[in-house]
């Protein structure tokens, strides 16, 4: 029999239980619903329509699934219009593209003349979405300021 931990559960039980709130597992037969959800995290992929328009200029930290080190996109958005750089592990690009109410579509030109299209959701602070060139495909997320404007 495993070790006894927090309210006599097993740390096998408990491993369970973690994995289940972070999988955003709500509702438990014998832990209340309230526990559940205060540990669940928020699904920051899910776009936030409460605010019709975003404004996500400024400097965004962003890691993709194919890339080990974090690049820097910095955005500077005029009414629905996305302009910037973005500065990668290896080289720098320019951004072109829109922000739409609860996404982002954009396009980086890089240096070393590789083509990145970009598409995310956007929620308070995140950005997280899928991108894809001629030769390869990652997901990505970014942390930032956000505002909403309306």
């Amino acid at each position: 029999m495993g070790e006894r931990g927090i309210v006599g559960r097993t740390w096998s039980q408990l491993s369970v239980l973690l994995v289940l709130i972070a999988c955003g597992v709500t509702s438990i037969v014998g832990i209340p619903a309230s526990v559940a959800s205060a540990s669940a995290p928020k699904a920051a992929a899910v776009p936030n329509l409460s605010c019709a328009k975003w404004d996500i200029s400024g400097s965004w930290a962003v890691i993709q699934s194919n890339e080990s080190k974090i690049s820097t996109f910095d955005f500077v958005q005029k009414n629905r219009i996305l302009r910037g750089t973005a500065i990668g592990p290896n080289t720098r690009g320019t951004i072109s593209g829109i922000v739409k109410p609860g996404n982002v579509v954009f396009t980086i030109v890089w240096s070393n003349h590789y083509t990145g299209h970009y598409n995310g959701a956007i929620s308070d602070r995140s950005i997280r979405g899928k991108t894809y060139g001629k030769k390869a495909k990652a997901t990505w997320s970014a942390t930032g300021p956000t505002g909403c404007r309306g």
